[in-house]
């Protein structure tokens, strides 16, 4: 079964609490990408969740 690729725009407080670490978790799930204004908001967690893509709003 393929994974299903998600990104997730926003790395608020809800965003690193509930839906990162969850999502994280799940076998069928690849978090391809994050987006945020704040750059190393972005490099912290894409590297926290060995996210490639990183997006800037």
């Amino acid at each position: 079964m393929s994974k299903i690729k998600i990104g997730i725009v926003g790395l608020g407080g809800i965003s690193q609490i509930i839906h990162l670490p969850i999502l994280s978790k799940m076998d069928d799930v690849e978090i391809r990408a994050v987006c945020d204004s704040d750059i190393s908001k972005c490099k912290s967690i894409s590297s926290k969740y060995n996210v490639k893509n990183i997006i800037l709003m």
